[in-house]
């Protein structure tokens, strides 16, 4: 373990990113779900919050997530699901905190690896069940570094891990296919014994037979990773100067093994290249990328460290100064977020036309952009209001149905709208599908503000109030 004041020091450096987030898309529901499971003591099977999908099978494969963000919000309202946060963001950092410092046990630069994906996790982990595979996969990382001291228990150990984590989240399959590998590369060397090889077999095992969905969950992942995600861009290629990061981490490793003259171990060079390949395909992996980056690079400087006069003589005091420095930096920008508050962004989210339906809509059929199903769910699914597609996404729709109504959100071309029989719009304010609904004469504008506007049905029942009431801007809302 690091000595006291250097983990003191991690805390400090990690304590700004906890202040508050904003309200991510998906909270709503997760929270309206979690709810729904803990009240009716079931996990809801098919779906009936949608009229495009009513009775399809439901794959909520992050039903355990929702109940516990759920109950402590029930408990302890939004500081409750910030404290939840923070464990998680705190979890991540913290674990691979420790694999880095068991492989470069120097407090200089563990304490500066402990710090580069700082500002990533706490743009990842948000209030979404998302967070728990940032964390899974760093505690897999520990984990997979104290077994390669040839300790059993740590393979036991992520056996119960993938128990929990294949019912918090489907990313836990990350964390399946890094332990095959290394276990394979262990046994290989003769660190673990042949018998470990079952692992490879019993964690799968574990995630089909203990999770409520069986061999569906594994279906729907395999078919949502491959398919197309045009209105997510974490989903898609990185943008170039994400592009020039990922490169860069991919880069720092090697440099460092021909320069220092030293090597990572098998399994993170194997784990550096795929989740590269990944990335480049995905943005969103580049977590993962970085994550190996960093072991590769604590394994090269653990096994030769850097002799720099500049770097061993004077360390303590220059670990000082950089911890105040950098504690000073974060807690500046952590204030620039709200502390203690869960915001929704009325820039991004329809604060003002969420109020105005919750006071003009009755039993209805709702279509709006993907990204805000959920927060209309949240506020409108118990006075009858059912939306045609939400942040659910493929786990209730067909890739196919999401895809055309993400396309047309850029084109304008709103056919698959028709095709759905809407009573009420909702979308943006401006832009190409804006100008289409303008041009429908069955539809008439009842409401518009900077965000968005909304379109009813001619003749549809309507209940128009008299004062437009003003949105809330912190969740729920």
């Amino acid at each position: 373990m690091p000595p006291g004041w250097l983990l003191l020091i991690w805390v400090l450096l990690t304590l700004p990113l906890l202040a508050g987030v904003s309200a991510d898309a998906d909270l709503f529901w997760h929270i309206l779900a979690g709810q729904r499971i803990l009240a009716e003591r079931a996990i809801p099977m098919i779906d009936d919050w949608s009229y495009t999908a009513s009775g399809h099978p439901w794959i909520n494969h992050e039903w355990l997530s929702q109940i516990v963000m759920a109950g402590i919000w029930e408990a302890f309202g939004n500081r409750g699901l910030l404290a939840l946060r923070a464990l998680v963001l705190l979890g991540a950092a913290f674990f691979l905190g420790l694999a880095l410092w068991k492989r470069c046990p120097d407090p200089f630069w563990a304490t500066l690896l402990f710090c580069l994906p700082l500002w990533v996790y706490s743009e990842l982990i948000n209030l979404r069940p998302l967070g728990v595979t940032t964390m899974g996969v760093t505690l897999v990382l520990l984990l997979l570094t104290i077994a390669r001291t040839g300790a059993r228990w740590p393979l036991w150990a992520l056996g119960g891990c993938f128990l929990v984590w294949c019912n918090l989240h489907a990313g836990f399959m990350f964390g399946l296919g890094i332990s095959g590998i290394a276990i394979l590369l262990m046994v290989r060397s003769g660190i673990q014994p042949p018998g470990a090889v079952l692992c490879l077999l019993i964690y799968p095992l574990v995630t089909i037979v203990l999770n409520p969905f069986g061999i569906s969950l594994w279906e729907y992942i395999f078919r949502e990773v491959g398919s197309p995600h045009p209105h997510l861009p974490e989903w898609n290629p990185p943008e170039p100067a994400l592009a020039v990061v990922a490169m860069v981490f991919f880069l720092l490793p090697i440099v460092l093994a021909i320069w220092r003259r030293t090597s990572a171990l098998p399994e993170e060079w194997l784990g550096l290249l795929i989740s590269h390949a990944m990335t480049m395909q995905s943005a969103r992996f580049i977590v993962l990328e970085i994550m190996f980056a960093l072991l590769a690079i604590a394994s090269g400087l653990g096994r030769r460290p850097p002799a720099h006069p500049f770097l061993t003589c004077p360390r303590r005091a220059l670990i000082n100064l950089a911890a105040l420095g950098a504690i000073f930096g974060t807690f500046h920008l952590g204030l620039m977020k709200p502390p203690g508050r869960i915001p929704i962004d009325p820039r991004r989210y329809p604060v003002g036309g969420i109020a105005y339906l919750r006071a003009a809509a009755g039993p209805s059929k709702l279509w709006l952009p993907l990204g805000w199903g959920g927060y209309a769910i949240f506020h409108l699914s118990q006075r009858g209001v059912k939306v045609a597609i939400d942040g659910r996404n493929t786990t209730v729709y067909p890739v196919d149905f999401v895809v055309a109504h993400s396309h047309l959100l850029v084109d304008g071309k709103a056919e698959p709208i028709r095709q759905v029989d809407p009573d009420v719009l909702m979308g943006y304010a401006s832009g190409p599908l804006y100008d289409t609904f303008t041009t429908w004469s069955d539809y008439e504008q009842v409401y518009r503000d900077d965000l968005c506007a909304i379109f009813v049905r001619r003749g549809f029942p309507w209940n128009h109030p008299s004062v437009i009431p003003s949105g809330i801007t912190e969740f729920p809302g």
